[in-house]
């Protein structure tokens, strides 16, 4: 179709193209109202694309009700296309959960746990588009995407914000005049800054004139402009009007909105009855495979329906390629609006009952039955709740709630009722949880089974904790546990030790928490989870170390569930707090490794912060944000946003030591979490890491106030472990260096106290640091060899490499340069063996400061690799691609490319193959 008015626009959209095409991921919205001809615009566009890989979709008023409708638009086409190794390929690893999605029209075998689909489902589909961004530029072009289906567009929302620097255009069009159900999804993706907006124009007189058949007639061309106000979609319903005689020049008034609709009506009215009556079945089906159906629903014959789409299809009103369909949205919407009310629910029952008996998928069933008015109907109501079941399995919560919303309304019958809401509350507390909340505390009395009420009581939880009503969360797990422990005592115990994780992190902390069960031998799943609390409990508080050593090897998970459930992550941590290093490790990893083959995404999102932290504990610090990258990768911020407060701090902390305290503030601002910072532990993590920055960003003041207003809530509520959240070094450090000598002193008293009632070498190590730092001279010196000589006896090269720096300082004011110089150097080689830049750059300072040369990092070589880039070059020198060095190393795809592309700059050579050459096998 010739395109009219539109030069502007398409170099616009050509422009945007070549900016994704080098690797930027824009974002272009084509807007305005029905007819502008948003559609044609794109169709030019992607008829003039190269070299890239082009995926469209079309939202529909009834398919806005498929799960991930439109993401199986996009890509199932592609995947059909390709030899089954290579799909295979692409649907494998991270990628396995899309299957549940692509697998045709109904959901593949379930390859993820029903709790883990929706988050496994949006990452999987993240992965498959990546992958296909390193082949080439990938263009996504959505057509009346304000009528996509919700869980599609959740999946662009997520995809956008992790694919920013990779060859991506999403092209986007939506009605201006139309309906605004899709608003809160669609609007995150159009309203951001660097999103471009292409409002086509209404055409010109000129315009319209070349539309019209040659030879134009000037009065006629006037006319039509007139009537349609530039409009090609009304241009054209002009011209097709013409075909059976009405004529333009006879007409008063514009042809928009509601008076277009009213003359459409009006003259189809004029069509033969069969036609008329095949046009309002097919705006009720929306489309059709062929005309059989439609003129089933219109009562009319084969013969008769066959005609009739001939009839509409010589007047421009409908396509075939190869389904049958309007020629515009809008058409259809004018036909169906005609409808009495009550027509069209007889039609829409008559749509779903005829598809069923076609042995048609569920979802296009019931996108009529949800247009039925309940009627009590046991067939309507099985139908719905399948419905939701299969959504439900794709991953799509959202679209199982709209299912059975419908359901309760039938009604079902008494019996049923309580399965349906709860079934309903479960489902809802995903996008909804206020409402969640709600249906499932009006049937908790009413359900008996106590494994099932245990489920409702963790969903409860949740989202109550994410409606921060920590009370509610608590005292639901509390009666819960009450209800379920004559009927099944070890799930009882597993209640209760969630109870205690939520109290503990989110409420009363360890100083006020109650502890029972801390003689329990650990011989069931139960047992251990509520000793896991146990020992989180004792390792916050800063508890004697041997207890909270004692109570984590009881709580060791033994089983794939107890590995995946959010329970791991505590006892690993408690474990390293202990200096249990090795045992910590194994743990972590598979944890990691069982949650990463269950596509348990929320449970392997933290434990790879966790395990972010464990590798800082170690010193390696470039291993560390690795994890802490990859955890933010999987985290799912727009559903879960305040559980990320701690892998954002960690991830900040973590450039802080690597010197980059700038990018440390645009992540955390970027993350978008200030109003999670009076949430429990992690708010307060989030804000003592949060006022370090704003330290290191040259506000001092403002950051110290900052820090000690978190530790009072820290103290308040007895989180005093010496190890966990260092809070104390960073306000001595501060004190002291403002000048505040006295309460540097009485804190580095506190925290030493703290430490000796821990007892764990890297605790009083580090203590031992911030008292020498407060008391200088002699004593303060000796303070330092004491806790040097502890550090040096343990894996804590990060605590060790900050005692040797002070007691560098500390001697060169009193003048023993050799000393300082000692130190220094040692206190460099420690620092840089971690890559902690912050401290070597210190320790240099403070070395030329002694009169001393150190020696500069190498700039190039293996030895300038850090020891991430050494692991990510060893692995792609020995064969393994990049998907599969990411899964061997936790990695995401972006840190592998970083790191790949460091290695090459540093050793001066341009690609794989040279590096294979230098680092592979043989070499």
């Amino acid at each position: 179709m010739e395109l009219w008015d539109r030069g502007e626009e398409t170099a616009l959209l050509a422009e945007e193209a070549e900016r994704a095409r080098g690797g930027q991921l824009r974002v272009v919205v084509v807007e305005g109202p029905a007819g502008i001809g948003r559609t044609s615009l794109l169709e030019e566009f992607v008829a003039d694309l190269r070299s890239a890989t082009v995926l469209r979709a079309r939202g529909t008023e009834l398919q806005r009700r498929f799960a991930f409708g439109v993401v199986r638009q996009l890509f199932s086409p592609l995947l059909c296309r390709l030899p089954e190794d290579r799909r295979e390929a692409l649907l494998a690893g991270g990628a396995e959960p899309v299957r549940q999605v692509l697998a045709g029209a109904e959901p593949g075998p379930d390859v993820v746990a029903l709790e883990n689909a929706p988050f496994a489902v949006l990452h999987g589909l993240y992965r498959l588009a990546a992958t296909l961004t390193r082949e080439q530029p990938l263009v996504l072009v959505l057509d009346d995407a304000d009528l996509a289906d919700a869980p599609s567009l959740r999946w662009l929302r997520y995809m956008r914000t992790r694919l920013a620097e990779a060859p991506v255009l999403l092209v986007l069009t939506r009605r201006t005049d139309g309906p605004a159900e899709a608003e809160d999804v669609l609007g995150s993706l159009v309203t951001d800054p660097d999103c471009v907006l292409i409002r086509p124009r209404l055409l010109s007189p000129a315009a319209v004139a070349r539309m019209l058949p040659e030879p134009a007639d000037p009065a006629l061309a006037k006319a039509c402009h007139q009537i349609s106000g530039g409009n090609p979609l009304m241009v054209r319903t002009l011209l097709a009007s013409m075909s059976i005689g009405d004529s333009p020049l006879e007409r008063a008034g514009s042809l928009t909105g509601q008076v277009f609709a009213h003359s459409l009506g009006s003259w189809l009215t004029r069509l033969p009855a069969a036609t008329v009556a095949f046009a309002r079945a097919l705006s009720v089906l929306g489309e059709a495979a062929s005309a059989e159906l439609p003129a089933r629903l219109a009562g009319i014959t084969g013969p008769e329906g066959r005609a009739a789409e001939d009839h509409l299809w010589q007047a421009g009103l409908l396509r075939c390629d190869p389904v049958l369909r309007w020629n515009h949205p809008a058409v259809r919407e004018a036909v169906y609006t005609e409808l009495a009310e009550a027509e069209r629910a007889r039609l829409h029952h008559a749509a779903a009952t005829a598809l069923h008996d076609a042995s048609a998928p569920l979802e296009e069933v019931c996108a009529h039955l949800l247009l039925v008015p309940p009627a009590g109907d046991s067939w309507v109501l099985g139908t719905l709740c399948a419905a939701a079941a299969q959504a439900a399995r794709r991953g799509a919560p959202d679209g199982a709630a709209e299912y059975l919303r419908r359901a309760l309304a039938e009604p079902p019958p008494a019996e049923a009722r309580t399965g349906i809401v709860v079934g309903l509350g479960m489902a809802e507390a995903f996008s909804n949880p206020a409402a969640g909340v709600d249906r499932l505390l009006e049937v908790f009395d009413e359900v008996t089974d106590p494994r099932l009420k245990a489920a409702m009581a963790e969903v409860l939880s949740d989202a109550l904790a994410r409606l921060t009503r920590h009370d509610e969360a608590i005292a639901m797990l509390a009666r819960a546990a009450d209800e379920v422990a004559p009927l099944d005592p070890d799930l009882a115990n597993t209640l209760t030790g969630r109870r205690l994780i939520v109290s503990i992190s989110e409420k009363e902390g360890p100083a006020r928490v109650k502890r029972p069960g801390a003689d329990l031998p650990g011989d069931t799943a139960g047992e251990r989870c509520l000793l896991s609390a146990l020992a989180f409990a004792s390792g916050m508080g800063g508890d004697p170390v041997a207890e909270a050593a004692r109570l984590a090897g009881l709580a060791i998970p033994r089983t794939t569930a107890e590995l995946t459930s959010p329970l791991a992550g505590p006892v690993s941590l408690v474990l390293t707090w202990t200096e249990q290093l090795d045992v910590a490790v194994r743990l972590c990893d598979k944890a990691i490794a069982e949650s990463r083959r269950t596509h348990a995404l929320l449970s392997l999102a933290l434990l790879l912060s966790h395990r972010a932290q464990l590798a800082q504990f170690t010193g390696a610090l470039s291993a560390a944000l690795s994890y802490a990258e990859s955890a933010l990768e999987m985290l799912p911020l727009e559903q879960w946003g305040y559980l990320g407060t701690v892998p954002v701090a960690v991830q900040s902390d973590l450039l802080i030591e690597l010197n980059e305290p700038e990018l440390a503030r645009r992540r955390m601002i970027a993350a978008e979490l200030e109003h999670t910072c009076d949430q429990g532990f992690a708010g307060a993590f989030y804000q003592t890491v949060r006022a370090r920055v704003r330290m290191a960003c040259g506000e001092p003041a403002e950051g110290l106030a900052d820090l000690l207003t978190a530790a009072d809530h820290l103290r308040e509520f007895g989180y005093e472990n010496p190890v966990m959240l260092p809070w104390r070094v960073w306000a001595v450090e501060a004190l002291h260096a403002q000048g505040h000598h006295a309460k540097a002193a009485e804190i580095a008293a506190q925290a030493l106290a703290s430490a000796h009632r821990w007892g764990t070498p890297r605790g009083l190590g580090t203590a031992l640091r911030l008292t020498g730092l407060t008391r200088r001279g002699a004593e303060g010196e000796a303070n330092l060899r004491e806790s040097v000589e502890l550090l040096s006896g343990i894996t804590a090269p990060l605590e060790l490499a900050a005692s040797l720096l002070t007691l560098g300082e500390l001697r060169i004011e009193t003048e023993d340069i050799r000393g300082a110089r000692t130190a220094l150097r040692r206190c460099l080689e420690e620092a840089e063996r971690c890559g902690a830049v912050r401290l070597a750059e210190l320790a240099r300072e403070r070395l030329v400061a002694t009169g001393a040369r150190p020696k500069q990092t190498p700039a190039a070589g293996t030895a300038a690799l850090s020891s991430g880039e050494r692991r990510v070059a060893e692995l792609a020198a020995g064969g393994l691609s990049n998907r599969r060095i990411a899964e061997e190393l936790h990695l995401t795809m972006r840190t592998v490319e970083t790191h790949l592309s460091a290695t090459y700059r540093k050793l001066g050579i341009p690609n794989r193959t040279a590096l294979r050459a230098l680092l592979g096998p043989g070499s």
